[in-house]
Order: C-alpha cells, then structure tokens, then sequence
C-alpha cells in the first residue's frame, strides 16, 4: 500500500484520533492537577552564596559549564575558556573561592563533581554523534585516570573516591555499552566497576529501566528508579530494598537516617517537595508536600513533562542573576547531591517539623552577572 493511501486509512486516522484524545486527556489531567499543586504551601530557597572566578574572569552563566557539590561541601565549577579548554573553580563549604585551575586539552564538560584529594571528576564528550561520554578523575597536570562507561545521567562520589552513576532509559534498554544496561554502578577511584545493580531479569532487586533519583551518604547510596519506584539503599556489596516510594515520578532524594525528601515530580509537580518516612515496615509519606520555590517566590518551573528543576537553562527565564545548584545541560538536574551538605539538611529539618509554620528553606547558589541565561 502506498504511503498516502496509509495514512489516509480508517485504520490509520482511528489511531491517530485515539493518540489525539490520549493527548488530550493527559492535557486536561496536567490542567487539573497544576491548580492543585498552585495551591501548596511554598518552601522558598536561601541564597547561600555567590559564585566566583579568578580575577579579570566574568562570571557569565553562558561559559558555566557544569557543577557540583562534593560530601564535604565544597564545591567546583567549571568554566568554558575555549576550544578544549576550561577553567576549574575550587570553592569553600560558604562560598568562597579557594582555588582556581586551568585544563588545557579538555573534551567539552558535561558534569563535574569534586573528588578527595583536591581532585575533580569530569564528565566529558566530543560533539561528534558517535562520541563516547567519558569519565575523567584530573589535577591540573592532567588526567590520572579515564574510561568510557557509557552515558550516565547522575554521578555520585563518596568521601573515599569511589562514583555511583545512574543511567536513564536509553542507556539501560539500548546502551552498546553492557555496563550501562545495569541501571546503577559503584565505580572505584580508578574508575573500574565494584557493584553493578542486578540486571531486570534477575529479579534480585526492583528493576531499574530509568535511574530517576541517586544519593549517596557517606559510602551509602540511595536508590529511586522507574518503574517500581522502591528505594533501596547499598553499603558495599549488600543491598536492602525499603519497599515502594507511596510517590512516582520524582527526580531527586534526599535522606538523613529515617527521614527522607522526593523532589520534583511528573508534568506540574516538577518543584513539588515531598516528605517521607523510612519505616521497618516500608517507606511512607510524612507530612503534606510543598512548592520548592526561588528566594522572591518565583516558581523556577519547567514545561510541564519535564524532571528537571535546572531554571539556568529553562525556556522561562530565572529571577536576574540567579542559578540553582544543578546540571547546566540537559541532563537531569543534580538536585541530588546537595543531601549532605548544603541545602538538604534544610529540607530534612522542615521535614521534621512539617506541622510547624515556620520553614528551614533550602540553598541556591547565586551568580553575580545580572544576566537571566
């Protein structure tokens, strides 16, 4: 059958009017519930402190590449100098520059984390379709260890030096690297693999198709994947699966003993905060959700669908000068691993006294350029 005549088949048009009232239905579900999420109590961010570069360098959040916070709170940025070549800032658990750095010979950066040691994880690619992403552990002399494990959308160091990553979808279900088909993997200093998450099949632990939300606490890591939403915690080799997460679709956790936070969500509850309680029993909610909001009270909101809170990048412009902590690209935000050192503290104490009126709020990193980028 010729194509014209396909697509002009009843057959065809009936599907194509039923995806057409799916859509539709979606649409008025998303309606409904972003008039039920704008009624939620708001947990405004607190500016924690301002980034900064080395002298005569302007702080423009066009040549911020990426950024991380590490386990002990502090924290690097890396800048974009040129062609392959990038501008590495150290900065202290309060803000303040202790260092700079310049990588020469540099593939472009797509996330960096802040390793023991003064040294740095980068994350990076040549813009070449069949480019590998590759991880890289640097100093300013150059890189002391490299391999390529596919395309990570999370990447967690520990205070040791070992890397959790977390792979989405298309990663697991379609990765030319086996590696990625695990979902989630413990790497070591030398970035070999020391854990891989038991593939689907196996039915060891809940399967993971997309790595929505990963943490680490110390040498623990904490867990949250599509489709079953379990949260499940790692110390070395032994895994322990909490039960299912009474909430789906959340895209960064936060965990401190027993208490927990889910942030973000599907579609209109992208800034939705969501506290939680670990119990022997299983995980449950603890208390009504909140907005996660920017200090004057602007939403930061994505387009609907999105599971990202990163308004450095959104197509609504962010209140001037301000960048939350989180991927500057489109990968998903790295809500995540502020957990243990700036802003999620905050967070948990809220969660703890979610029935009082008063709100512990969460941290931003703010830029001095008054640009909205």
């Amino acid at each position: 059958m010729p194509r014209e005549q396909f697509l002009q088949s009843p057959e065809n048009l009936e599907d194509d009017a039923w995806q057409q009232s799916r859509r539709d239905a979606w649409a008025t579900r998303d309606e409904v519930r972003a008039q039920e999420v704008a009624e939620y109590r708001t947990t405004p961010l607190r500016h924690h402190a301002d980034l900064s570069r080395r002298s005569g360098r302007p702080v423009d959040p066009e040549s911020l590449r990426a950024f991380g916070v590490g386990p002990d709170g502090r924290a690097i940025a890396a800048w974009e100098l040129g062609v392959d070549e990038v501008e590495i800032a150290h900065l202290s658990p309060t803000g303040d520059l202790e260092r700079t750095s310049d990588l020469g010979d540099c593939p472009p950066v797509w996330a960096a984390q802040p390793m023991p040691e003064g040294l740095v994880l980068l994350q990076t690619t040549y813009p070449r379709p069949d480019s590998p992403l590759e991880l890289r552990v640097v100093t300013p002399d150059g890189p002391v260890a490299q391999a390529e494990i596919g395309g990570p959308s999370i990447l967690m160091p520990t205070p040791t030096g070992a890397v959790w990553a977390g792979y989405g979808d298309q990663e697991v279900l379609s990765s030319s690297h086996r590696i990625g088909q695990h979902g989630v993997v413990r790497f070591g200093p030398d970035l070999a693999p020391q854990w891989r998450h038991p593939r689907r099949h196996a039915r060891l632990l809940p399967g993971v198709i997309d790595c929505y939300a990963l943490n680490v606490d110390g040498e623990k890591a904490w867990i949250y994947a599509y489709t079953e939403f379990h949260l499940v915690s790692v110390v070395g080799d032994d895994a322990v699966d909490h039960g299912r997460v009474p909430f789906s679709g959340a895209h960064g956790l936060l965990v401190d003993g027993t208490d927990a936070i889910l942030l973000g969500g599907y579609g209109p509850e992208s800034d939705v905060v969501t506290p939680a309680t670990i119990t022997p029993s299983g995980v449950r909610l603890n208390g009504p959700p909140r907005r996660m909001v920017m200090p004057d009270g602007h939403a930061g909101r994505q387009p609907a669908g999105s599971r990202s809170l990163d308004v450095s990048r959104s197509r609504r412009p962010p209140p001037r000068g301000y960048v939350v902590v989180s991927s500057v690209h489109r990968r998903p935000a790295q809500l995540t691993r502020a957990a243990s050192a700036t802003y999620g503290r905050a967070l948990l104490s809220w969660t703890r006294s979610s029935r009082s009126t008063t709100v512990n709020p969460a941290v931003v990193k703010r830029s001095t350029s008054s640009s909205t980028g």
